[in-house]
């Protein structure tokens, strides 16, 4: 069937890859449209309202009016340490190189911030 498990929020439920995807069986003429129903589900369709997300957030914490000129010149190994971070994070380089434009370090903001991302392993950060 042109269907997909996914896990959320703890229950397990099927998605549909196409249209009557239910109804769909895959056999050996179909296998390549399947696959590729399957990866785009994977890799694109169920994480977009998350990308979606992740660009919201991210464009309230830069400038608005710089925000569309910061994606477009992103770039895949960009995201990537974005998404995945690196192995060696410094709070304090975090605090000696950002640019708080018209806050203070001493803000309620600014020290929420450096408090809430201190305490976490660097898998988390």
């Amino acid at each position: 069937m042109f269907v997909s498990d996914v896990e959320e929020l703890g229950s397990r439920k099927e998605i549909e890859l196409c249209p009557n995807g239910k109804d769909t069986i895959v056999d050996s003429k179909n296998r390549e449209v399947y696959v590729n129903l399957l990866v785009k589900h994977c890799f694109i369709t169920s994480i977009v309202e998350r990308v979606d997300y992740f660009a919201k957030c991210f464009e309230a914490l830069i400038f608005p009016s710089r925000a569309q000129s910061f994606f477009r010149c992103l770039n895949l190994d960009d995201l990537d340490l974005m998404l995945g971070g690196i192995s060696d994070v410094s709070v304090e380089d975090l605090k000696a190189y950002t640019d708080y434009h018209g806050y203070k370090e001493s803000d309620s903001q600014i020290s929420w911030g450096v408090n809430y991302s201190h305490p976490f392993s660097l898998h988390y950060l």
